[in-house]
């Protein structure tokens, strides 16, 4: 079962797409859009915050989708969310099956 609290927000999980090969036979790739899910958004709390903020600038947040064949697939390197208008890079991923849920934890460079 799903955890308390809404799922209302929208993101987008990108994946990274081959867009051309430079001159020297190079593959060149870009984040583009795959996916949408709803999910429910925890930013981290104001340690975390602090912490990051003296580590570089970045925001901690930990993101809760609904466990499906694509959230079950989404992997630290292959993927990335995108809302608030800024790119999250994740860190790390629990699949929880059972409960109903994959919850990631993510990091934004903009803070």
């Amino acid at each position: 079962m799903l955890s308390a609290g809404p799922i209302h927000k929208r993101i987008e999980i990108h994946t990274q797409q081959l867009l051309r090969e430079d001159d020297f036979g190079s593959e060149i790739y870009d984040w583009a859009e795959d996916k949408k899910r709803w999910a429910r958004i925890i930013y981290g709390t104001g340690q975390e915050r602090r912490q990051a903020a003296q580590e570089s600038a970045t925001q901690p947040a930990t993101i809760v989708m609904r466990h499906d064949s694509y959230t079950a697939a989404i992997t630290t390197d292959a993927h990335r969310l995108f809302f608030d208008g800024v790119a999250w890079d994740i860190e790390s991923i629990v699949k929880r099956k059972r409960d109903g849920e994959v919850s990631i934890t993510a990091t934004s460079r903009t803070g």
